[in-house]
This record gives structure tokens, sequence and C-alpha cells, in this order.
């Protein structure tokens, strides 16, 4: 062998001795990847796969330009689920390719859970271990939990999941008797900012606190978390709004009925589904250690209030919406499961060590299969955005040019000026209130006119009653399976007849401009409903 070929062995040496470059290039690496097979069926356009980030965006760059929280200037809404995530994107508004911001952002957050587990489980092997055994459980941990996917999603999950695992290793290292770092405790307070779900884990970590005499840190904590809350509300009154979110409003079992009630059929719901089947799971096991531990003290109490999270999640909480609802608390109870789970071996005299980490392997397929199954329909995913949502925001921008009504608020509201009308209620609380209320579909017929509105494009199995008045005029079909939009049609409405023949001149010029593939077909019985 050659002085040449010695080198660039020893330099493949030194980079797979190098755990945490191994773990972040294979982030990165797969992340790129993704993101050039979007491009690539995109025909050069990066959509994500779902248009709630562009609720987001239109959000941020709203704030950025007019100082109004809303998506129609002058109207203020609150249609975003996470108080704080559109704010972190109002610096980026003013940027070329502002609509990437989420996917760095979520990309840095999503890189960093990576480096974090990592570090969780170098503790499991010997110092003279092989480097790739914690990088090989590290990336199994990244495609187990949907790191990758999350990025994809273009929401503020990549780093909610960021915030929850730095919360149960605060309370790993809580229960080792260490300080943990600021980060953590950053984590508690910011977490339920971000999205509300966090409550899960920060009340656990509080309870932590305070049972083991820090009880004046843990009601500063939780007196910083709450007055953060507080003041989104109060920020929300003060624009004549709902103290919660619009989004919340519409999707949450929590309104308008007896709570306990609710959370029964939330529990109910949760164990009768595979995910929520999984989250019960881990809250055993992590019971079964608790009762397991003789003379475990601390430990014994750290793995019940990491159960408890789980239970928390059980009787309030959400899951799918394309692999993203339930990630946060599913990573964080494998991480304090894991981390328990090791700290109790060696309180038995056994060592973790490869064995331990490698022996957890059998169950991968079944915890990470879903969101195996999402990264190989990702590109199709973001194409379906690409077909139908980008297309709708092109048509109404460039070619309608005038006020329009839909019911998927997303992209048709991102970088455009005219006002939106949002039927389904999230940018409009009296859309909302209607709906929910079932109220006669006058008030659709109110809306519009009073914010001139001419075309609707919405989901026709969404409305079955809608006015008399309004006409089909065409139709926007995706080419392709259906993976993320809620329909694989958008329907074109005219809210009155005479505005038919406008619509439809519009339609025939867009259609001119659409890609290969991408079809929008007139409706050759225009009085059907």
């Amino acid at each position: 062998m050659n002085t040449d070929q010695l080198k660039s062995k020893d330099s493949i040496v030194r980079f797979l001795r190098n755990d945490r470059l191994v773990v972040g290039l294979f982030f990165v690496g797969a992340v790129v990847l993704a993101f050039i097979s979007v491009m690539i069926i995109n025909r050069g356009v990066f959509t994500y796969m779902l248009d709630d980030p562009y609720i987001h965006l239109a959000v941020a760059e709203e704030l950025a330009l007019h100082g109004n929280y809303g998506v129609n200037p002058g109207e203020s809404s609150a249609p975003c689920s996470s108080p704080l995530w559109p704010f972190l994107l109002v610096p980026f508004a003013r940027l070329p390719c502002f609509e990437l911001a989420p996917f760095f952002l979520s990309m840095a957050a999503g890189l960093a859970t990576a480096l974090l587990a990592l570090g969780r489980i170098r503790r499991w092997f010997p110092p003279d271990a092989n480097p790739l055994g914690p990088a090989g459980i590290a990336i199994v941990f990244l495609l187990t939990t949907n790191i990758i996917g999350l990025v994809f999603t273009g929401m503020e999950h990549s780093l909610q999941v960021l915030l929850a695992v730095l919360v149960i290793e605060g309370m790993l290292r809580l229960a080792e008797g260490a300080q943990p770092a600021g980060w953590v405790e950053l984590a508690v307070v910011v977490g339920p900012w971000v999205r509300y779900e966090n409550l899960a884990l920060t009340l656990p970590y509080l309870a932590l606190l305070f049972l083991t005499g820090k009880r004046w840190r843990a009601l500063a904590l939780g007196a910083a978390c709450l007055s953060g809350l507080v003041a989104f509300s109060a920020y929300l009154v003060s624009l004549g709004l709902s103290p919660v979110p619009a989004s919340i409003q519409a999707k949450s079992s929590f309104t308008d009925q007896n709570i306990l009630y609710a959370v029964m059929k939330n529990v109910k719901v949760s164990v009768a589904q595979g995910r929520g089947t999984l989250v019960a799971i881990l809250v055993a096991l992590l019971i079964g250690i608790a009762l397991a531990w003789k003379r475990g003290g601390v430990w014994r109490l750290t793995a019940c209030l990491m159960a408890c999270a789980g239970v928390l999640h059980l009787a309030a909480g959400a899951y799918g919406w394309v692999n993203r609802y339930e990630i946060y608390i599913l990573a964080g109870l494998i991480w304090g499961f894991a981390g328990t789970g090791a700290a109790f071996l060696q309180s038995v005299d056994i060592r973790p060590g490869p064995r331990f980490a490698w022996a957890v392997l059998p169950i991968v397929p079944v915890i990470g299969l879903p969101y195996f199954q999402g990264l190989a329909v990702l590109p199709l995913a973001c194409n379906n955005i690409y077909e139908q949502h980008y297309q709708m925001h092109r048509f109404v921008v460039d070619f309608w040019q005038e006020p329009v009504a839909v019911n998927d608020l997303g992209y048709v509201t991102f970088e455009n000026p005219r006002y939106v009308l949002d039927l389904w209620g999230l940018a409009s609380i009296e859309a909302l209130k209607a709906r929910l209320k079932g109220e006669p579909v006058v008030w659709m017929s109110d809306l519009t006119q009073r914010h001139q509105v001419r075309l609707a494009m919405v989901y026709s199995p969404w409305f079955q009653n809608r006015p008399p008045g309004w006409e089909r005029v065409a139709v926007l079909r995706l080419s392709r399976k259906l993976i993320t939009p809620a329909w694989n049609e958008v329907t074109f409405y005219a809210t009155d007849a005479e505005y038919s023949s406008d619509i439809r001149d519009a339609v025939s010029r867009f259609r001119n401009s659409l890609p290969e593939g991408v079809v929008v077909e007139d409706v050759t019985d225009p009085g059907r409903r």
C-alpha cells in the first residue's frame, strides 16, 4: 500500500471515529437528498408537504410589513396554533427566499436534536468503544422519531421536539444529581410557547424540581412560562380576538363541551389507534421501572413524572396530521425510558453497554414504520402542494387579482396583497362561529358580499350546503396520488352567476401557463352544483 493510499485510509478512519460528524452528515445528507427530490418532481419549485406552513409565513409577512397579526391587511386574526413560531419568522420576512426560513430553522433544530441524542447515547458505551456504535443508535433515533420528515412540514414541530427532549434530558440530569444547563430551563419555559402541548413536559419537570426541594426555582420557571402564555392571550384579546387561537378552536375537542367528557373521549381515541397505544406502552414501561426500583429515590420519582407526561398527552393530545402531532411526546418518552432504564440497570450492577443499546433495534420497525412510509412518499406529498395550493396561489395572484374565498388557508394568502376570506374560519372568527354552530348558509353569502368576493375555491365535500346562487365554473385536479391535501380536487365557484364569464376567462389564461401534468378543467354543465 503506497503513501497516498495510507493517507486516504487514515482519513476514512478519522472520519468514522468522529461520531458527531457521522451523525451530522447523515442528517444533513438525508435532508438535502429529500430537498433535491422535491425540486426535481416540482420542476425547480420547492414546496412543503403541507399548506399550513404558509399560514405562518403569511402572518409573519403581515407582521413585518404592516405590524398586524393576521393574514389580511387591517384585519386581525389568529390562524396559527403556535404563539411563538410566526414571530420567529418575522426577522426573515424581508429576505429573498423567505419561504425557506422555516426549512432552515427546522433543519437546525433537527441537527441539534441529533447531536443531543448522540451525547446521551455515548454514556451507554465505554470510552474505548467504536464511535460508530453511538452514531448508529443516534441515527436510528432520528429515523424512528421522524426528525428528518418534520423538516419538510415547514412547521414548528422540529423545534418542539428539540425542546421536548431538552426537558427530558434535564429531568435525567436532575435525577443524576447534576444541575441542568440553562438551555434546559429555557426549553421548560419556552416549550409551551412554541406548542401548547409541551405543557405535558413542562409541568412534570416543574413538579420534579418542586418535589426535590428546588421549590422557588420551580415557581419562578412556572411563573415565567405562564406569563408568556397569558401575555399572548392578552395580546389576542387586545386585538378583539378570542384568547385562544382560532386554529385550536377549530380542531380541539375541548371547546364547548364538558372537560371530563372530552378527556375520556380523547383517551379512548388515543388507545384505539397505533400511536396512542405506543404512548400508553411507554407510560407502562416507565411505571414498571419505577416499581422495580426498590431504592431508587429521585429516580423512581423521575420515571413516574415522565409517565405523567405521557398520560397528559393521552388525555389531551392529538395524533397524525402528517406524522407530526405525537412526535414530541414519543421522542420524549423514548428518551426518558432509555435514560431511566440505563440508570436502573446500573443500580443493579449491570452496565448498559452496547448490548443494551442494540437490544432496542427489534422494536424500531414497530415504532418507526409510519415515519419510514412518510419519508418514502415525501417528494410526492410536496408535489401535491405544488400541484394544488401553489397553483391556486399563482391563479389568484397572477390571473384573478381580486379578493377570493377559500377553505384551506395557506399558500393563497402568502405573498398575496389582496383579501382572502377563510370560509373554514381560521382567519375569520365570524366564519368559524357560523360553521361550528351549523348556521344556515346565508352567512357565506353575507361574508362574500361584504368583502366583494366573486370567486370561491373550495373542497366541495367540505361544503355540502352552499348558497343557491353559487355556480360551479372549473375544477383543479391533482395528477398524482393524494398524500397530504384534504381532497384531490378544488372547485372554483362563482358566488353569483354573473361572475362566471370573468372567472372562465381567467381560468383559460391560467390553463396555458400550467406545468405539464397539472390540469384545470371547465365544468361542462355550469348549472351542476
